[in-house]
């Protein structure tokens, strides 16, 4: 085997192990967050379409495109970014105001089948 092809292989397997890795921290210390109720709650979602969009109210909070929602069921905690924002049909990056309706396009994973049963939670790191 040429050592390019072991340092390819390599490579793809190092970058697999980081994504594995972060996603176990990330988990992690969300779980330490929600434990200490350190985190907002936006409560149920009002709509989910296609597992990864969630129709809800903002309520008192601020967030935007980069942001993360947890995703609580049965006290099973998922980890997931917010890639889309819309309200009334037009995309925006962040919210300015509270008490919005809104559509919130997550990241798309095999491992969560988001339904009407999650309580979501707000984190943000900016």
């Amino acid at each position: 085997m040429e050592l390019n092809a072991i340092s390819e292989n390599y490579l793809g397997f190092l970058k697999i192990l980081a994504y594995a890795i972060n996603e176990i921290m990330l988990q992690s210390f969300m779980s330490f967050l929600m434990e200490r109720e350190k985190l907002c709650k936006l409560g149920k979602a009002i709509k989910v379409i296609d597992s990864h969009i969630v129709c809800i109210n903002n309520g008192d909070n601020i967030f935007g495109i980069g942001d993360y929602l947890i995703a609580v069921k049965n006290k099973k905690i998922k980890v997931l970014e917010i890639k889309t924002l819309q309200i009334n049909g037009k995309s925006i990056e962040r919210l300015e105001k509270t008490n919005n309706d809104v559509g919130i396009g997550l990241e798309k994973r095999d491992d969560i089948k988001i339904n009407q049963e999650y309580s979501f939670y707000l984190c943000k790191y900016n």
